[in-house]
């Protein structure tokens, strides 16, 4: 039997690792690698990454929900650049600071509160794309809708946002990459921290009151710094997540143009598409646990303190799971279809609590996309290629919105399936 522990780590055998992390092809196309692993070898130890890897459903969902898997680990990128949040913590601190994460984006308003923003954020951006000229929609679409709803649903002005978003570049950057100073990232989070105080302590616009006045509830029942660290990573995870995948929604939507009508007049259909997304091209393709005492996990036997890596992209593609996992199905997420357990926002106690925000954004900008554009087509340097380290997107994508000279209407035929 294979041990993985302390002083035992290489476990390989001889062979080869499945995945060659460090290949140009596993970056811009890492899905047969992880079919490949999901086949032949599901757990493995992975001397390049220095963790136990895990590839298939049902590991990866063992390892989010059975408590014998921790977050905690002193050394994490995120709690360096964070401080101590809820991505780090288990037992009371992190139910304290999940039940106001789930307070504040959970929220079955959170839905209505970003239709609220539509028409001012997420419709004016749209309307301001220039008409059959070559745009690039990361930076012109995905970035200021991501950014413009984070800002109205705290209630902060854009110079303030702006201050933000600078100081949490160079935050999230050290989270992605590690190539950043740390003392720096450390100078920034203070200085986000200040920001946040005096949003706080001034009071967050009434308006919306959806989130901003919960922010201000939740601050009786959270320490300052709490509060502050909980709100800075709602704030940097709550842009970066939407800015990628409504860019990984637009380059999906690129090879299923035919969508376009139906998206403009089905509001189920761009829910549902919007998960998909989420599924087929999710924004994070891995996360990390600690095994905190001794188990079994896929016929190896893990010893106490090793660092596990559960893909969780691997897993939405699971054929096990997934009827026809390699192909985009707009229609998979339906309502009354049966549900299937995505895991791109993760399971268990630490599932993300921003997934109906993100739902939300998502969906919101494809249907006034839609509304106003009958045509999305690819410009000559168009690069849709999906790619990066912690957040996955095109870097840039430029595309020709043709605006819609009638409107859509719902006699339409139904969705294929490519």
């Amino acid at each position: 039997m294979t041990v993985i522990g302390q002083g035992n780590t290489a476990g390989n055998g001889g062979q080869a690792e499945p995945i060659d992390f460090g290949s140009a092809a596993f970056r811009t196309d890492p899905w047969p690698a992880y079919a490949s692993a999901r086949r032949d070898r599901p757990v493995w130890w992975s001397d390049r990454l220095g963790q136990l890897c895990v590839v298939r459903h049902a590991d990866v969902m063992r390892v989010l929900t059975d408590p014998v898997f921790t977050v905690e680990y002193p050394f994490k990128r995120t709690r360096q650049a964070f401080g101590e949040t809820l991505l780090d913590i288990d037992g009371a601190r992190h139910l304290a600071q999940r039940r106001a994460a789930q307070h504040l984006l959970g929220f079955e308003g959170v839905a209505a509160a970003v239709a609220g923003l539509a028409p001012g954020i997420i419709g004016a951006t749209i309307s301001g794309l220039p008409a059959g000229r070559p745009v690039d929609a990361v930076a012109a679409l995905a970035e200021p809708i991501a950014r413009g709803v984070i800002r109205g649903l705290f209630g902060i002005d854009a110079e303030t946002g702006d201050r933000l978003a600078r100081h949490l570049s160079r935050v999230s950057r050290y989270i992605e990459t590690a190539d950043v100073d740390l003392g720096d990232v450390v100078e920034d989070r203070r200085a986000l921290e200040a920001e946040i105080g005096r949003l706080i302590d001034e009071g967050l616009s009434p308006r919306p009151a959806a989130l901003a006045l919960r922010v201000q509830r939740m601050a009786s029942e959270l320490e300052r710094t709490q509060l502050m660290r909980l709100m800075l990573l709602m704030m940097a995870a709550g842009v970066e997540t939407p800015l990628s995948a409504i860019a990984n929604a637009l380059a999906v939507l690129l090879d299923h143009r035919h969508l376009i009508d139906r998206l403009a007049v089905e509001p189920s259909l761009a829910d549902s598409f919007a998960l998909e997304v989420m599924r087929f091209q999710p924004p994070q393709h891995d996360t990390t646990r600690f095994v905190r005492g001794h188990t079994m996990l896929g016929g190896i036997e893990v010893r106490r303190g090793i660092s596990v890596r559960v893909f969780l992209a691997s897993a939405n593609r699971d054929e096990s799971v997934f009827q026809a996992a390699d192909r985009f199905d707009p229609e998979r997420f339906l309502p009354g279809r049966p549900p299937v357990p995505v895991l791109s926002f993760g399971a268990g106690r630490h599932a993300c609590p921003g997934r109906p925000l993100a739902s939300a954004i998502i969906a919101e900008a494809l249907r006034r996309l839609a509304g106003g554009f009958q045509d999305i087509r690819p410009a000559e340097d168009c690069d849709p290629t999906i790619t990066g380290e912690g957040f996955r997107r095109p870097q840039r994508l430029t595309l020709v919105l043709d605006p819609r000279r009638r409107p859509a209407t719902a006699s339409l035929p139904g969705a294929a399936v490519a």
